[in-house]
């Protein structure tokens, strides 16, 4: 329900800028001799670009995890949902501002130079960037091509360039002949220090000591990383990124802490189910056959792993309310949803042992396509509580 509210909200707050632009083109007397060639859509396009800018603004904001998951954690999934919001409203609305600046091209006669100005050759670049962006973020693609996912998204750093380059060539012009100057510095300039600031703190973070203790293999295709990381402070349903350099110097993937935060070690589950995760397989000298045989060779050292995090949503207020009513406590997850209430479960089972509440019997219910599926590694686990499991 929130994730809808914070999209109507998002969509409003567009439409409105957007009509306030507009209007304001509209009356503004030291453009109305550009105005009377190209009519409404010039209106139109401004209000679009300045839609544009906005979006832009909102994609640097919610890519500053670190900042927002101190600021605001419970809702951090909720901001990272508006981050994929922002890319389809950036998508609509420089769809929308093209159209509209080709139909002014036409009415001002000016097709023949149009390919020689600076304004259109950065608007093309701007254009096939945020397509190829878009299209390689598309779900299908992301589950199944992980890295081409990550490489193109560090083209952002060329699309905010070509924004910031855009507005700079004069393509509106007052009556006087003067030009109005740029503005989506002043929409980036902000999220900008901040995202630059975000990325200083992920840098400083990331080089601290993470050092790999052990593997231990499950079956079901699963490897529990287990690693130890001192200034790694996380809440219970964080997840972290995780890079291993002997696979990939760029690639980063998220993967969601099964360890509580009152555990000595932090641990994280991985399924053997794609090109990263077997290489890591791979390295770890570990065979998965397709008959479920497991085959451990031995491995003379474990390979570097850099950690980043924590991010996402923490279910801390969660677990304060359970004490109110301790009698009741329901989890719901599907599939690789299951895996945050391993650290939920056990978080909650060390705060009823701090405070020395009695629990009553607890029940884990669990839907899954094959009943070893997630049972063999889940419940492992999460066994300091004692629960019944339930399958269906």
């Amino acid at each position: 329900m929130l994730h809808i509210a914070v999209l109507g909200v998002w969509c409003l707050l567009q439409v409105v800028v957007f009509i306030a632009q507009a209007i304001t083109t509209s009356l503004n007397k030291h453009i109305s001799n550009v105005r009377a060639i190209m009519g409404w859509t010039l209106p139109v396009a401004k209000g679009a670009a300045l839609a544009v800018n906005l979006n832009l603004a909102m994609l640097l904001v919610t890519k500053c995890r670190v900042i927002l998951a101190l600021l605001m954690c419970e809702y951090s999934m909720v901001l990272e949902g508006l981050h994929r919001y922002a890319g389809v409203g950036l998508v609509a609305w420089s769809t929308v501002h093209v159209i509209a600046h080709l139909v002014n091209y036409i009415r001002a006669g000016m097709t023949n130079g149009l390919l020689m100005s600076g304004t259109t050759i950065t608007g093309i670049l701007l254009i096939i960037t945020i397509i190829v962006i878009w299209l390689c973020s598309m779900t299908r693609v992301r589950t199944r091509h992980y890295r081409l996912f990550t490489l193109t998204h560090y083209l952002s750093v060329l699309l905010i360039a070509f924004a910031l380059i855009h507005g700079t060539f004069c393509l509106i012009k007052t009556n006087r002949g003067k030009c109005g100057g740029p503005s989506s510095w002043k929409w980036l300039i902000g999220p900008g220090i901040l995202f630059f600031a975000e990325q200083a703190i992920v840098q400083v973070r990331i080089f601290r000591t993470t050092s790999l203790k052990r593997v231990i293999v499950h079956p079901s295709r699963v490897i529990e990383v287990i690693f130890d990381k001192p200034s790694l402070r996380f809440k219970a349903g964080q997840y972290v990124y995780l890079k291993i350099p002997l696979i990939s110097l760029y690639e980063w993937h998220p993967f969601t802490l099964t360890s509580s935060p009152q555990d000595e070690l932090c641990s994280v589950h991985v399924r053997v189910i794609g090109k990263w995760t077997g290489k890591l397989a791979s390295i770890l000298h570990i065979d998965f056959k397709p008959d479920g045989t497991i085959f451990c060779h031995p491995i003379d050292c474990l390979p570097e792993m850099i950690v980043d995090g924590p991010y996402g949503v923490c279910w801390e207020r969660a677990l304060i309310d359970s004490f109110t009513n301790p009698n009741v406590i329901i989890c719901i997850g599907a599939g690789i949803g299951q895996t945050p209430f391993a650290s939920i479960l056990k978080t909650w089972w060390y705060r009823f042992v701090d405070y020395n509440i009695p629990t009553t019997h607890n029940q884990i219910g669990t839907s899954m396509r094959k009943s070893s599926q997630s049972e063999s590694y889940f419940i492992q686990s999460a066994e300091k509580p004692k629960y019944s499991y339930i399958k269906h």
